[in-house]
């Protein structure tokens, strides 16, 4: 759900539910939104505004969690990046920035390939609870389907871990989501 305004005022929502084995759809996530986008050329835009993250109990985050942060960003027709801030991420002492690049090529009518390359980094010491600095990727095909999206794609993360010499550790995993248009 998003709402633009006149003058390139935003305001909008986004939510995720979770098909649970044994309870069935869940809620997972909730991300409210609002910023202000100038279009600085035919080709860019620039993007700044802030964002709310919440979590459930059903996520990979052990009991759920929230954090907020402000971003600032440029879009371009293939290619956007965005810097978000948060002073906050998920407890009050462990304050982060994330660097993100997505893009898409239109492949046929209807059939796109999509991509994101992000990159979280604590910029004070990090919380002992924390894992680390950590990189993540997502590569995938989306079908449009009127005002339905569906998109396959193969998703991973890389953390370094600095109390374990220095060692990553890297996941992975084939996903698929259904987005649909209010």
């Amino acid at each position: 759900m998003v709402h633009d305004g006149d003058g390139g005022f935003y305001l909008g929502a986004a939510g995720a539910l979770v098909a649970t084995r044994d309870e069935g759809l869940k809620p997972l996530s909730f991300r409210p939104y609002a910023g202000f986008a100038k279009r600085l050329s035919a080709a860019a835009t620039i993007d700044v505004g802030i964002v709310h993250n919440r979590y459930s109990s059903y996520s990979a985050i052990n009991g759920g969690g929230s954090y907020t942060e402000a971003y600032v960003g440029i879009a371009g027709r293939h290619v956007s990046g965005r810097l978000y801030l948060s002073p906050a991420y998920f407890r009050g002492d462990a304050s982060t920035l994330y660097m993100e690049l997505n893009g898409h090529l239109d492949l046929a009518r209807n059939w796109t390939l999509v991509g994101h390359a992000g990159r979280l980094t604590f910029l004070k010491d990090r919380p002992d609870s924390y894992a680390g600095d950590a990189t993540d990727w997502r590569l995938g095909l989306r079908r449009r389907l009127g005002r339905v999206d569906l998109d396959v794609a193969w998703s991973g993360r890389a953390v370094h871990r600095t109390g374990q010499n220095g060692k990553h550790g890297a996941e992975g995993a084939l996903a698929m989501a259904l987005t649909f248009t209010l």
